[in-house]
């Protein structure tokens, strides 16, 4: 079980990344994908945001951007983009 902390992140990334465009989200145990065209572009794992890089690789987002949305959404966007 998740603690509200952790819970409150997920509902504000999942907020954050409806504004990219058609997100899917899928919860796992340990993590919830983010989706464009059933490909994973980003995830929450371990109370961490990752969003993946233009090298297939899932980068660790400064938690700090979660209170600077625009800045998040930007970064957020350029991975979704990388999504066909």
């Amino acid at each position: 079980m998740h603690d509200t902390n952790y819970n409150k992140m997920i509902k504000k990334v999942l907020g954050l990344a409806t504004s990219l465009g058609k997100v899917e989200y899928r919860v796992g145990e340990n993590l919830v994908g983010l989706y464009k065209n059933q490909v994973m572009f980003g995830k929450i794992e371990h109370d961490k945001v990752y969003l993946l890089n233009s090298r297939n690789k899932f980068n660790k987002i400064d938690m700090e951007l979660l209170e600077h949305e625009d800045f998040f959404t930007k970064q957020a966007q350029k991975a979704y983009s990388l999504i066909e």
